[in-house]
């Protein structure tokens, strides 16, 4: 009923968001290298948090610095003229990042592993607040760790192994490599 509607909605805004809450949607660097490639990781990570080591790799005056900024990871982005190495392998995914009202994409490299603290939380925090930015609900936490158990859970399909085969004989194939070792197993 739109009276219980109502009542939700207010639940939402009393809503007091906290570190523990942010962390439970947070996702790693190390959550990245084992899941990148998965179909449904794209579009199951959006809304989920993110920490980026906001110095990493530059050659400036900041070098050998670490800073941190917290933010929420708006979208996945495929820049085929810009890949990198993730994890031994070529990457063309950067996550792209809304820190309060400012959006960046950033490669996987950069996501950092530890815990979100209560100063990196806080200067997030004021900022969503200066620019008036409504914070994550219970409702948005809940859908962002649902889709966060999917790829945990995730499990390719017989066909879906039988493409991914037959992607890499091609690459092979293409390549004129005669090493050919392909192993699965399925469950």
């Amino acid at each position: 009923s739109d009276e219980e509607k109502e009542k939700d909605a207010k639940k939402e805004v009393i809503f007091n968001l906290s570190i523990p809450d942010i962390e439970k949607i947070k996702i790693t660097r190390q959550f990245c290298e084992r899941n990148w490639d998965i179909p449904i990781f794209d579009d199951c990570i959006k809304n989920a948090f993110v920490k980026i080591n906001i110095y990493a790799g530059k050659s400036n005056s900041n070098s050998g610095n670490t800073g941190y900024i917290i933010g929420t990871v708006k979208d996945v982005q495929v820049l085929k003229d810009k890949p990198y190495v993730f994890v031994g392998k070529q990457c063309s995914k950067y996550i792209n990042v809304l820190h309060a009202h400012k959006e960046k994409i950033f490669k996987f490299n950069v996501v950092s592993n530890s815990a979100i603290n209560e100063n990196e939380f806080n200067i997030w925090k004021s900022r969503m607040d200066a620019h008036k930015i409504s914070l994550p609900t219970k409702t948005i936490i809940h859908d962002v760790s649902c889709n966060l158990g999917k790829i945990k859970s995730f499990k390719y399909s017989n066909e879906e192994l039988s493409k991914m085969i037959n992607k890499k004989m091609e690459e092979k194939i293409k390549n004129k490599d005669k090493n050919i070792n392909i192993t699965y197993q399925l469950d």
